[in-house]
């Protein structure tokens, strides 16, 4: 279910103006703020936390109501390291998405909270592969949740292995040595 929402998500954000014919258009200027937007904040969490940006997309048929983006990780994570890094970017996308002056009359609401992002982050191999299906695969955050997940044996679905509210993971991030440790 979340690789064919990652998948929806992925082209809703790479052809997110198909479906608008007028250019001038309330909601084609707001899809351009949206997509400028989208772009700032996956190029500063790609720079400043070293996962690459995948995917983009929201909720923004009537105004703003979510945005999410989607990153690749090469390499092994536990889930301290996973959360670390879904909680800076979750920060940054935040803060991206609350300080765009023209973005705020669209934003509904405003300003947008963990609520309102969702973050995925998807961990393959250095050669892009699928790990074995014990190592963590994916970790994310949906309507403020994180959620750790591995493959099941049989690779026909996720497994959640733990699961935290945003607060919760924020807390343990800030407690946490600046030391991170990523396996190989």
């Amino acid at each position: 279910m979340k690789y064919a929402l990652f998948i929806g998500l992925f082209f809703f954000g790479v052809f997110p103006s198909i479906s608008y014919g007028d250019r001038g258009s309330d909601v084609s200027k707001r899809e351009r703020i949206v997509d400028k937007v989208l772009l700032k904040a996956a190029k500063t969490i790609e720079r400043e936390i070293g996962i690459n940006c995948i995917g983009t997309g929201g909720g923004t048929m009537h105004g703003v109501e979510m945005l999410a983006l989607s990153f690749q990780q090469r390499g092994e994570l536990d889930v301290v390291s996973a959360r670390k890094k879904v909680v800076q970017a979750g920060e940054i996308f935040l803060e991206e998405i609350n300080s765009c002056k023209d973005l705020q009359k669209y934003l509904k609401p405003c300003p947008f909270t963990e609520q309102n992002i969702e973050i995925f982050v998807f961990i393959v191999d250095v050669d892009r592969n699928n790990l074995p299906y014990d190592k963590l695969q994916c970790a994310s955050l949906i309507k403020g949740m994180l959620e750790y997940e591995n493959h099941s044996p049989d690779r026909n679905r996720l497994c959640m292995v733990e699961k935290e509210t945003y607060e919760e993971a924020r807390k343990k991030v800030q407690s946490q040595p600046e030391v991170i440790v990523e396996s190989k």
